[in-house]
């Protein structure tokens, strides 16, 4: 039992609460996002936006991409903060 409490809470994050509305609107944190994007602004555009619970707590997640297919992942949690994924391919 315990071990598969403990494979369900490593195999992912529970999904967003979807009852209660982000504090932090999609286009405040979009806008947080782009500007720390700083002068890639000019070569990327975002292909996608949603909100994850990775890491714990939630936050938003913008995916921007390039015409040669080159990727960055921001999130932005409800603070404002914003982090560049350091997995995706720039």
């Amino acid at each position: 039992m315990l071990a598969t409490a403990l494979f369900a809470q490593v195999g992912g994050a529970p999904p967003y609460d979807n009852s209660k509305p982000p504090t932090l609107p999609l286009p405040v944190a979009y806008q947080f996002a782009f500007t720390a994007l700083d002068s890639a602004t000019n070569q990327l555009y975002c292909v996608e936006a949603h909100l994850t619970m990775d890491w714990g707590q939630p936050r938003w997640s913008f995916t921007f991409s390039s015409t040669n297919k080159a990727q960055k992942i921001m999130t932005v949690d409800f603070r404002g903060k914003v982090q560049e994924d350091s997995g995706a391919r720039w």
